[in-house]
């Protein structure tokens, strides 16, 4: 296995620590805008990255590295990462952070790398090991489902993320009102039905292409073909969807029901879209301790306040206190624009992207992506990032 060391001045730290010696360590110093040229153009199996200030900077620079060198396990050596931060982390692609510097957390990192590697040979996944997103909804009408298309939509802004989005919300979802007005031809009835046969090419020729790299599984629109759709072929969906697509973004419907219990060991990270009702908020705190009980990563899970009234008499903090958990992200209340993008056939970052409704999204996709918009002071014009 070939590891490389990477820190903007010399990492002091003995090599025995990074396994046995068939291993190949390399160790080299630089700035984070020389990493490509000093380090991944000869991609190393390993990426060990120590002594860079905690920082959004930081982020969007593991954010590209995980997009365009999928088989490079990138693990950030951080000392005291907040929390805030570790979650930045992760929603980069990161899936390793090294917090101590012991045989024992080095060891089981490199573990942890080696049967990614594993997973992707084994599976063929010539592409990105995509991140699979899911939103789902406290209450229905709480907005999960806007929220997935939008999201969608924003992300594949960067030319460099390939997208797609899947609606699961059954047996009658509403992604596809959300992202176009077209006839589609195929939806996740006939993907369940054609799972055996399909593979990257084919997955990607059925499904509705709402851009070049933004693409749609709707859910059956006849209530008879949601019975042909079963756990087992969207898991294998979401496999075979991995190896294509950097984002898979799933849309789960108004509750976690017995459905989308069956394939949580496929979601990477899942977003509780809540409104700052009374009920919603009940209903939000129930799913949580569910997922708890369930097993599912309390970290992987986050919270977000839709319709938000700022002057409402719930606050953030009243909700927090209520539902154990941090608010991350909060989006206005603006159900006129919504409508009105649903009438132009189009999302509502596209139909109107300087509403305050649709920049809080293109903000909330930063976070996912680990790039900014706003191309006047791009992070990825700073990081040389092409």
């Amino acid at each position: 296995m070939y590891i490389t060391l990477y820190s903007p001045q010399s990492w002091q730290v003995p090599d025995l620590l990074f396994g046995p010696r068939n291993n190949t360590l390399t160790r080299k110093t630089g700035t984070l805008s020389e990493l490509d040229d000093k380090v991944m153009v000869n991609e190393p199996d390993v990426l060990f990255l120590h002594g860079f200030e905690n920082n959004a900077l930081l982020i969007a620079k593991i954010a590209n590295l995980c997009l365009t060198h999928p088989r490079v396990a990138i693990i950030p050596s951080c000392d005291n990462p907040s929390p805030e931060f570790l979650l930045s982390l992760m929603r980069s692609g990161v899936r390793e952070v090294l917090t101590q510097e012991t045989t024992e957390a080095v060891s089981e990192a490199l573990a942890r790398a080696m049967a990614k590697r594993s997973f992707m040979a084994l599976n063929h996944t010539d592409g990105p090991l995509g991140r699979t997103i899911a939103l789902v909804s406290a209450k229905g009408g709480d907005g999960a489902t806007y929220l997935a298309a939008n999201l969608a939509a924003a992300i594949a802004e960067n030319p460099e993320c390939r997208v797609l989005t899947i609606d699961l919300s059954l047996p009658f979802g509403d992604l596809d009102m959300y992202l176009t007005g077209e006839a589609i031809t195929n939806n996740l009835a006939t993907f369940s039905i054609e799972i055996e046969r399909i593979d990257g090419a084919l997955l990607e020729s059925m499904a509705h292409h709402i851009s070049s790299n933004l693409h749609m599984i709707p859910s059956p629109s006849i209530f008879d073909e949601s019975f042909q759709v079963n756990p087992a072929s969207v898991q294998k969906l979401i496999q075979i969807a991995r190896g294509s697509y950097q984002f898979i973004i799933l849309d789960l419907g108004s509750q976690v029901g017995p459905f989308g219990m069956k394939f949580l060991e496929n979601i990477d990270e899942m977003t509780l879209v809540a409104s700052s009702n009374i009920c919603s908020i009940r209903h939000a705190g129930q799913i949580l301790r569910l997922l708890e009980g369930l097993g599912f990563d309390g970290e992987k899970v986050s919270l977000v306040l839709n319709r938000y009234e700022e002057r409402g008499e719930l606050t953030v903090s009243h909700i927090c206190k209520v539902v154990g958990k941090q608010v991350s992200q909060t989006f206005p209340n603006d159900a006129e624009l919504i409508e009105a993008a649903i009438l132009k056939g189009a999302p509502l970052i596209k139909v109107n992207p300087k509403s305050k409704l649709a920049r809080a999204i293109l903000d909330w996709s930063c976070i996912w992506s680990g790039l900014t918009h706003n191309k006047g002071n791009a992070l990825w014009r700073l990081l040389k990032i092409r």
